[in-house]
């Protein structure tokens, strides 16, 4: 892949020493007794292997992308303008759009097809949402952002369950200290800039129409 946002060090780790998801996938492990040495819960261990190492560098380019959102236009009350998420959205959806390519040349084992259509729709998620704040900025209609905050969301709620189903994968691969997942922030909220009839963040929440104090 080219034109990657950047990721330090080998990607987007555990940060605390074990969280809910590693608990309840170690449980699930224990709970599914011997496999033979090359195949497990997952199928073939080789294969389980090959997907996973590839899938890594993906996920740690969507998490790339979303904190790089986060550091560029997002403020400390998590609300930023139109304005200045359809900047970043500019520079950062085709970023997005080649590693939605580079993950559909991925094959994935047959028990793992739910876990990477959910990947595949976290993706699409924020590339529906980042268009509907570009084109909407562009057009001055303010209508559409809501309709992008609902799938920013949308996207967000997955990631609970597609960091289980990776550090499951990694329980099953003795990948315990190396559990890579896709990085969680809170949901972006948006405002309306001024040239387009709104205050700008964090004066209001377009959800609510409510004027901060």
């Amino acid at each position: 892949m080219t034109g990657r946002a950047p990721v330090s060090g080998r990607g987007w780790r555990l940060v605390t020493d074990r969280p809910w998801w590693m608990f309840l996938a170690l449980l699930i492990a224990v709970g599914c007794g011997d496999d033979d040495d090359d195949r497990g819960r997952f199928g073939d261990l080789t294969a389980l292997r090959v997907y996973r190492d590839t899938l890594n560098p993906i996920a740690d380019a969507v998490s790339a992308i979303e904190i790089d959102v986060q550091q560029r236009a997002v403020g400390s009350s998590d609300v930023a303008t139109a304005a200045n998420l359809s900047a970043v959205y500019t520079d950062v959806r085709p970023l997005l759009l080649e590693t939605l390519v580079d993950f559909d040349r991925l094959t994935p084992p047959d028990q793992l097809l739910d876990l990477h259509g959910q990947i595949r729709r976290l993706i699409v998620l924020r590339l529906d949402a980042y268009r509907l704040v570009m084109e909407g900025y562009a057009d001055g209609d303010s209508t559409v952002y809501e309709a992008a905050e609902l799938k920013l969301r949308m996207a967000n709620d997955l990631i609970p369950e597609i960091n289980l189903g990776l550090c499951e994968v990694d329980v099953a691969l003795g990948d315990l200290d190396d559990c890579r997942l896709l990085a969680l922030r809170q949901p972006i909220r948006i405002a309306p800039d001024p040239l387009t009839g709104g205050l700008s963040a964090p004066d209001r929440d377009i959800r609510t129409g409510a004027v901060a104090s």
